[in-house]
C-alpha cells in the first residue's frame, strides 16, 4: 500500500546527522525510504531541495559496488548534472550516455536520457544482443534508478518511454522519482506499486523553499495626464511599477487586474502603442535600480529572444567585468576544446561576447550548444544579469535568479497557440528565488507586450491545478516488434500493465455508471405506463407511422395521416402518451450506443494490437506471427520510421549509394524548426537518384499513414520531412578546410536556419548512422556497413561535433 508521508518527522536518525543543515521533513522522509529499499516518489517544487535524494542514493549505493542510473528527460540536463556530480563525489566514477556522448560507460553511476535507458533494457534480452549501444551493466548490479522531472511521463511525444521504461526494469531495482508538484500523486504512485509489486513512499512538499509574488508591469513614454488630460493621473500612477497579481500562499487579485484591464482598454480605445524595445528597457531599469537581477525573461520564440536582447542599450556590468568577458569566453572554451579557434572566429560566437559585455544573454535550442553550456556557465559566475531564454530553460537546469519575467503568456505547442498551462507557468515562474541568497522570488509580466487574459484565464494560469499524471502510452510498430524481439508474445498481458490500462478503467467506469443511469430511467419511465390509457401497442404503432412520415411521399404521407387519424380519434391521450414512448426510445438507442463505446473500450487495446500485427504481416515484417529478417532490422530502429527504413534496409535500397548521398536521404529527418510556409515542398540542387529515393520514402510514408488514419490508429509517428538542408549537406560532406565550413555556415545562415539547428541535423545523422551500423551487423550487411561507417568522418568536422564543456 502507497505510504503518504506526513508533514512532520517524529524521531531522529544518524544518516541526518552528516548535513551540516537542517533537512527538511520531505528529504528526512525520503532518506529513510531509502534506507529501507522502498520506491521513493517527491514532488515539490522547483529548488526545494529534491536532488539530495539523488545525492544520498548514489554515495550510498555506489561506495557498495552498486550501479546506479540517473535519467534526465534533456540532454543538456544530462551534461550539467554529469558535471555537478562529478564535482561533488570525486572518489564516484560517473559516465554519460546521451546519444550524442558517450563518455565511460563502465562507471560507477551512469547518467543518461530515458531513451537510453529503455533501449537498454530492451537490447539486453534481445537474443542478437551484441553490446549495440556501446556499454553494458549487469542488470542484477542496478540497485537504484533516479528519474529527474519524472512528470515528463505526461509528456505528449515521449511521455510514453517512461513508462515502458518502468515497466521493464527488474523487480529488484529501486526508483527514485522526482518530480514538480503534481495533482493526486497517490494514484501515480498506485500504479507503480501495482507494477512493480513493492511499496512506494510519497514524500511532498508544497512549501516553496523561496516564497513567489507575481507582479504586472505596465509602462509608457509619457504620462498620459500630460496629452490626455488630469483625469489619467490614476492610470499615471500604476505605470512603472509593479501592480500585484498575486502573494505567496495568497489569492488572485480580483480588484489591480480589474485595473490592470482598464488601462490597457483605455491605451487601446485611444490608439495608444508602447514601444517593445522601451518596454523591455524600463522593465530593466526598474529591476536595475530595485537590486532585482539577475532576471530570466521567458520568450516563447528564438527569434525574438534575440530580437529582445539586442534591444537593451546599457550595459549592466561594472568597468571591470565587461573587460573581463572576452577573456573569460576564450578561457572557458580553450580548457575543453581543442579546436577552441574555429569557435571564437564564428559571428555568432562575436554576437554572444558582444551581448556578455552587457551582462546579457539569449539561450534557446538554435544556438550551438557548446555556446548554451559557455552562456550557462557565465551564468553561474555571475557575468548575465539578463536572460532571454525559451521554455526548454525552466527544464530542470539548475539556474535560479533573482527574478522572472514574461514577456507573453501565450506560446505556440506544435498545434495551435494557447495560454500556458498552470503546470508549465510554475515550472518557469519557480526559477525566481535562489535559496539561501533571496527572501523572496519576483515574477512580473509585460502585460503592455501580450493581450490581455480574462480573468477566468489568468487565474487559471497563475492558481490552476497542479498537472494531473496521464498516460501517454501508444502501441506502436517498433513495440510489438521489440516484445517478440524479446520473446513477450502476450501483447495484451503486457499493455494491460501500463497506465493505459488505468485510463480505460476510469472509461470503463463512466459508461457502466451512465448505463447504469439509464437503466434507472427506463424503469421510471416503464413505471409510468400502468397509468396510460392508451394501450402500448397503439402508442408505439402511433410513433413508428410519425417517424415514417419524414421518409414518404405524398401518396404515403396521405395513407399514413389516414392511420394517425384514426388512432387519434380512437385514443384521446395517444399524442400527450406517445411522448413518452419518444423519450423511451431514446434510452434504448443511448443503451445500443453505450453498449457499442463499452464494447470498443473494453477491447480497444486487443483490437490496435491486432490491426497493427496485420499491417506487420502485410509488409513482410512477420510471418505467421514470428519475426522475419525485416521486423528484426526494424525493431533495432528508433531514430527513424522503423518501417519504412526496415524495408529499405531489408531490400538493401540504400546499397548501391555513396556515403555522401545516404547523408544527403538522412538529412531529410532532422526536424528543424522551419515555418509551416517556409518550407520546401521537395528537395532542390541534389542528384536524381537521391530524388527517386526520397520520393519513394515520402510514398511509403504516405502510404503508413493513410493506413494509421483508416483504421483510427494514434501511433504519435512523426511523418514530417525537411528538405532545406539537402543540397547543403552535401557541401558540407566537400567542405576540406575552415574556410568551406564558413562559406556553409553563411549559407544557413543566409537561409534563416540557426546554426545549432544545423549542428543538431549533423548530430541525427550521426545517431541514425550509428543505429544502421549496428543493424548492418545483425543483418550482415557488408555492403552497407562499409558506407555508414564513412558518414562520421564526412560531417563530423571543425564545430559540427559532439563536444561538450561540462565533460
Amino acid at each position: 500500500m502507497v505510504k503518504i508521508c506526513s508533514d512532520t518527522y517524529p524521531t531522529d536518525n544518524k544518516s541526518f546527522h552528516k548535513y551540516p543543515f537542517e533537512l527538511d521533513v520531505f528529504q528526512k522522509h525520503t532518506i529513510e525510504a531509502i534506507d529501507k529499499n522502498t520506491h521513493v516518489l517527491i514532488t515539490a517544487h522547483t529548488g526545494s531541495g529534491k536532488t539530495l535524494g539523488a545525492e544520498y542514493i548514489i554515495e550510498k549505493f555506489c561506495s557498495q559496488g552498486k550501479k546506479v542510473i540517473y535519467t534526465a528527460p534533456i540532454k543538456s540536463l544530462s551534461n550539467q548534472k554529469f558535471n555537478e556530480f562529478s564535482e561533488k563525489f570525486p572518489n564516484i566514477t560517473f559516465g554519460i550516455l546521451t546519444g550524442d556522448i558517450k563518455f565511460n560507460p563502465e562507471a560507477d553511476c551512469l547518467i543518461m536520457t530515458t531513451e537510453i535507458l529503455r533501449n537498454f533494457l530492451f537490447h539486453q534480452l534481445m537474443d542478437n544482443n551484441e553490446n549495440l549501444l556501446y556499454f553494458n551493466i549487469n542488470i542484477n548490479d542496478l540497485s537504484w534508478v533516479i528519474f529527474d522531472e519524472i512528470h515528463y511521463i505526461n509528456n505528449h511525444e515521449r511521455g510514453k518511454v517512461w513508462e515502458e521504461t518502468i515497466m521493464m526494469l527488474p523487480s529488484h531495482t529501486r526508483f527514485l522519482m522526482l518530480s514538480a508538484t503534481i495533482e493526486n500523486p497517490i494514484a501515480f504512485a498506485k500504479w507503480i506499486e501495482d507494477t512493480k509489486k513493492s511499496e512506494v513512499w510519497v514524500a511532498s512538499t508544497n512549501v516553496r523553499a523561496v516564497p513567489l509574488t507575481h507582479y504586472s508591469f505596465l509602462t509608457l513614454r509619457s504620462k498620459l495626464s500630460e496629452f490626455h488630460g488630469r483625469d489619467n493621473k490614476l492610470i499615471d500612477n500604476e505605470l512603472h511599477k509593479p501592480i500585484l497579481l498575486k502573494k505567496h500562499n495568497g489569492n488572485f487579485n480580483d480588484n489591480h487586474y480589474s485595473t490592470i484591464s482598464k488601462i490597457i482598454t483605455y491605451f487601446k480605445k485611444n490608439n495608444i502603442f508602447v514601444n517593445k524595445k522601451f518596454i523591455i528597457n524600463s522593465i530593466i531599469k526598474y529591476l536595475h535600480e530595485h537590486n532585482l537581477l539577475p532576471a530570466i525573461f521567458f520568450v516563447f520564440s528564438r527569434k525574438k529572444a534575440e530580437e529582445y536582447a539586442h534591444f537593451i542599450s546599457s550595459s549592466l556590468l561594472d568597468g571591470k567585468s565587461m573587460n573581463i568577458i572576452d577573456k573569460e569566453c576564450c578561457s572557458i572554451l580553450r580548457k575543453k576544446l581543442p579546436n577552441y579557434k574555429e569557435y571564437i572566429q564564428l559571428p555568432e560566437y562575436t554576437t554572444i561576447v558582444k551581448l556578455l559585455t552587457k551582462g546579457i544573454a539569449v539561450h534557446h535550442s538554435g544556438i550551438h550548444p557548446v555556446f548554451k553550456e559557455m552562456i550557462e556557465l557565465m551564468f553561474s559566475k555571475g557575468f548575465i544579469k539578463v536572460l532571454f531564454a525559451t521554455e526548454t530553460f525552466a527544464v530542470g537546469i539548475n539556474m535560479p535568479t533573482k527574478s522572472v519575467v514574461f514577456t507573453s503568456l501565450q506560446k505556440f505547442d506544435g498545434r495551435k497557440f494557447r495560454y500556458l498551462l498552470p503546470h508549465e507557468y510554475t515550472q518557469m515562474a519557480g526559477r525566481a528565488g535562489r535559496r539561501g541568497l533571496d527572501k523572496e522570488g519576483h515574477v512580473f509580466h509585460l502585460n503592455n507586450m501580450f493581450p490581455l487574459p480574462s480573468i477566468h484565464e489568468y487565474k487559471e494560469i497563475l492558481c490552476g491545478k497542479a498537472v494531473t499524471i496521464q498516460s501517454k502510452f501508444t502501441i506502436h510498430y517498433n513495440l510489438i516488434l521489440r516484445l517478440m524481439a524479446i520473446g513477450k508474445n502476450n501483447f495484451t498481458e503486457y499493455i494491460k500493465k501500463s497506465m493505459l490500462q488505468e485510463s480505460i478503467n476510469t472509461e470503463l467506469t463512466t459508461l457502466y455508471n451512465k448505463m447504469e443511469l439509464i437503466n434507472q430511467k427506463i424503469d421510471r419511465k416503464k413505471k409510468d405506463f400502468q397509468y396510460f390509457q392508451t394501450p402500448i401497442k397503439s402508442l408505439n404503432s402511433y410513433v413508428d407511422l410519425q417517424e415514417k412520415l419524414n421518409f414518404s411521399n405524398r401518396k404515403q404521407k396521405k395513407k399514413i395521416w389516414k392511420e394517425l387519424n384514426i388512432l387519434i380519434s380512437n385514443y384521446k391521450h395517444i399524442e400527450k402518451e406517445s411522448i413518452k414512448i419518444k423519450e423511451l426510445r431514446i434510452l434504448y438507442n443511448d443503451i445500443e450506443k453505450n453498449k457499442k463505446d463499452t464494447d470498443y473500450t473494453e477491447n480497444i487495446i486487443s483490437h490496435e494490437i491486432k490491426i497493427i500485427q496485420s499491417i506487420l504481416e502485410d509488409y513482410e515484417f512477420t510471418k505467421n506471427n514470428i519475426l522475419t529478417t525485416r521486423g528484426v532490422i526494424a525493431s533495432n530502429i528508433q531514430e527513424v520510421h522503423c518501417l519504412v527504413f526496415g524495408m529499405f534496409i531489408d531490400k538493401k535500397v540504400f546499397n548501391p549509394l555513396t556515403a555522401k548521398e545516404l547523408i544527403c536521404i538522412l538529412s531529410c529527418f532532422s526536424n528543424i524548426s522551419i515555418p509551416y510556409n517556409e518550407r520546401q515542398p521537395r528537395p532542390t540542387n541534389i542528384p536524381l537518384n537521391i530524388q527517386i529515393i526520397i520520393e519513394k520514402i515520402q510514398e511509403y510514408y504516405f502510404i503508413f499513414h493513410q493506413i494509421e488514419n483508416n483504421n483510427y490508429l494514434q501511433l504519435e509517428d512523426n511523418y514530417n520531412m525537411h528538405f532545406e538542408l539537402c543540397d547543403l549537406i552535401l557541401q558540407w560532406c566537400d567542405a576540406d578546410n575552415e574556410n568551406d565550413c564558413k562559406i556553409i555556415y553563411q549559407k544557413i545562415s543566409q537561409r534563416g536556419i540557426f546554426l545549432g539547428e544545423f549542428i543538431k541535423t549533423i548530430i541525427k545523422i550521426n545517431n541514425i548512422a550509428n543505429e544502421f551500423e549496428k543493424i548492418c551487423k545483425i543483418q550482415n550487411n557488408l555492403q552497407l556497413l562499409d558506407i555508414v561507417k564513412q558518414i562520421p568522418s564526412l560531417i563530423l568536422k571543425s564545430i559540427a561535433t559532439t563536444q561538450s564543456l561540462y565533460i
